[in-house]
């Protein structure tokens, strides 16, 4: 588990904890950034924590991690690189 990363890789999956230590910001719609992300600290101290996930999400995380890694094989792409392994990515698999 990586602190303050936004991503698979806050995620503990043995004691089925999400660290949100971080967050992903788009940073506008303007035409010349196409809609990119920035990462930076949450907006508040309160929001520093660990967030406990229900069993069904934590399934439902894996699931989609699986996914995302045969669809990633499919396209002949290996594995993404470390801070970009998001939970949900674009058709190319970044955000």
């Amino acid at each position: 588990m990586v602190p303050g990363v936004p991503g698979f890789e806050i995620i503990d999956w043995h004691r089925t904890l999400a660290d949100a230590r971080g967050t992903l910001v788009l940073t506008g719609l303007h035409p010349h950034n196409n809609g990119r992300c920035k990462e930076g600290p949450p907006k508040t101290a309160s929001s520093v924590r660990d967030i406990d996930l229900l069993p069904a999400v934590a399934e439902a995380l894996k699931a989609q991690k699986a996914q995302q890694a045969a669809e990633r094989l499919k396209r002949g792409c290996g594995a993404p690189e470390p801070g970009q392994d998001y939970v949900f990515t674009g058709p190319e698999g970044a955000s």
